[in-house]
């Protein structure tokens, strides 16, 4: 199967689940901020992909997931625990990847794409 129809596959497959409810997408302000950070006039394909990306994203979540004191908190942890053995990048390179992971600990959400 080439890589096209295989894509589609799984696209299809995806809308399918969303329709009937089998699966829930969960967004955060920081992940639809990490979007809107993409240039406005990037074309791949001849699409503008951050508008693109931005409307998917805001069709595929159905709950949002809310930063709170304990989240932020827990990011800051995560981070402390990379540095320990030798992580050499500041904070704020990888603060929201940890917030998006605190965030779902926080949840108990399963599964982090």
């Amino acid at each position: 199967m080439d890589y096209w129809r295989k894509k589609t596959k799984v696209r299809q497959r995806l809308e399918e689940n969303l329709e009937k409810k089998k699966i829930v997408i969960y967004g955060a302000k920081v992940i639809r901020g990490e979007l809107r950070k993409l240039p406005k006039d990037s074309r791949p394909e001849g699409k503008r992909s951050r508008l693109v990306l931005l409307q998917l994203y805001d069709k595929v979540i159905k709950k949002q997931l809310i930063t709170t004191d304990l989240a932020i908190s827990l990011t800051k942890k995560y981070f402390n625990e990379y540095r320990k053995p030798g992580g050499i990048h500041n904070y704020n390179r990888f603060k929201n990847d940890f917030l998006i992971v605190a965030l779902s600990s926080l949840y108990a959400l399963c599964i982090l794409l």
